[in-house]
């Protein structure tokens, strides 16, 4: 499966407000290294990432920081000018000290990209990025199947 389709099933999965927590998020974060997150409070974008790499069978970082993404290896994928950003290549944007990762969609006619990624307004969604706040982009390597 290719990693926008997979990104894009989870469109409006949002954090639960007050004490509960979405158990689909918690689990993203162990998918992305951090078991002890048990909670949908922690800035998600990166477990949400790493999550829809796994799923779809791609390299990840394995990591809930989403500078890290920029530590990619050639192995696990090829880094990515931004005039040749194809839907579906990891893109990781100055925010903060932490930094903030998704995939990407589409450009505008002002040259903006347009990024599905978690923890965007708390959800899954569609989010518009100025492209001077573009850090790194990359096409994600798919993963080798193990022996059986």
């Amino acid at each position: 499966m290719d990693l926008l389709t997979t990104a894009l099933r989870y469109g409006g999965t949002r954090e639960i407000k007050g004490d509960k927590d979405n158990p689909l998020i918690v689990e993203w974060f162990a998918i992305a290294g951090a078991r002890w997150i048990k909670d949908d409070e922690h800035a998600w974008c990166s477990a949400f990432a790493c999550a829809i790499a796994a799923e779809a069978g791609y390299h990840h970082p394995r990591t809930v920081r989403a500078r890290k993404w920029m530590n990619l290896t050639i192995e696990q994928a090829t880094p990515v000018r931004p005039e040749d950003l194809l839907p579906g290549d990891a893109v990781v944007y100055r925010r903060r000290s932490a930094g903030h990762v998704g995939f990407y969609l589409c450009r505008n006619r002002r040259n903006d990209i347009w990024t599905i990624g978690g923890n965007q307004g708390d959800e899954v969604k569609p989010k518009v990025y100025e492209l001077e706040d573009l850090i790194g982009a990359f096409r994600l390597n798919r993963q080798c199947p193990s022996a059986p």
